[in-house]
């Protein structure tokens, strides 16, 4: 029975994975991925036939009894409206009685480095006149800490908000562009900045000189206060209406453990916020948009 409905299982997601090959989006996102990773084996966006025909019910079997036969290094989280009375036996009862040893899993660092000098590369997939334009940077001169990661996010959203103004707004090039910095404590410290958009493949190039031209303004200009007093408001709100939400909390607390981040009260969040100047941004901006180490990835149709 458990093999038959692993075969089921199995055919079901290679019918999926086949159908999301096909499309142009994959093969674009799939070649950026390659790039920046330096094709790096254990990055995978969906597993090819190849790899799926390796699965087998016993590895997978084998693989879950190795990962949860010691709960040692488990955490458990609980947010939300709970009667502690109520909780406590309930958790001594199903996770108390948990297996557990002394030893503990290892880990070592094998993500892959960042390719350097600049990348220019082009898919051609698809028949409609659809692009895509993915511009990436990263950089490991980062140290982790909340008051850097607050001055990223500021410098994330002002960005926002010039590329929305000027590419989506004042050029009409495309319905949206997304900016999104994600910064990393492990295995590496490091932050990566990756912009992405829509548009017609004739205004490519066109559109990411706009894009380098508002970074470039930020490096040689720093924001404008009413940008950077928009963002500061915006995070204040934002923060207002997640200290209400249970995920919120979920994720504030693995932080607080994974990360050993110190515990900081709105109050004391909101300081941190208002205490970014426009030399705080500028100095990030020119820290971390190197215009001579990135990679840039267009989506085009195919050739006639």
């Amino acid at each position: 029975m458990f093999e038959e409905a692993f075969k089921a299982f199995v055919s079901k997601i290679k019918s999926q994975f086949m159908f999301i090959a096909n499309n142009p989006q994959f093969a674009f996102f799939d070649k950026l991925t390659k790039i920046v990773t330096q094709n790096d084996p254990r990055t995978i966006l969906i597993p090819t036939e190849e790899q799926l025909q390796t699965l087998t019910l016993e590895k997978s079997i084998s693989f879950f009894r190795e990962k949860f036969s010691n709960a040692n290094a488990f955490k458990f989280i609980f947010v939300g409206n709970i009667n502690e009375e109520e909780v406590i036996p309930l958790i001594q009862k199903y996770i108390g009685g948990l297996p557990s040893s002394k030893n503990a899993d290892m880990w070592k660092d094998v993500s892959p480095k960042f390719p350097s000098g600049v990348i220019n590369e082009v898919v051609y997939k698809g028949k409609e006149e659809k692009g895509f334009v993915a511009m990436v940077w990263s950089s490991e001169d980062y140290k982790w800490s909340p008051e850097t990661n607050i001055k990223l996010r500021e410098l994330n959203l002002i960005l926002d908000i010039m590329l929305r103004e000027n590419v989506r707004e004042k050029e009409s090039g495309t319905y949206g562009i997304q900016t999104k910095f994600e910064y990393e404590k492990y295995p590496r410290q490091k932050v990566s900045i990756i912009v992405i958009f829509g548009c017609d493949p004739k205004n490519q190039d066109k559109l990411s000189k706009v894009v380098m031209k508002q970074m470039e303004i930020l490096k040689k200009k720093g924001p404008s206060i009413e940008n950077l007093n928009k963002v500061k408001e915006q995070l204040i709100r934002e923060r207002e209406t997640d200290l209400k939400k249970n995920n919120w909390w979920v994720r504030k607390l693995e932080n607080l453990y994974y990360y050993d981040d110190p515990k900081t009260s709105f109050d004391e969040f909101n300081i941190l916020v208002n205490k970014v100047t426009p030399k705080d941004i500028q100095d990030l901006a020119n820290k971390y948009f190197n215009f001579t180490n990135y990679v840039k990835v267009y989506l085009k149709p195919e050739k006639k």
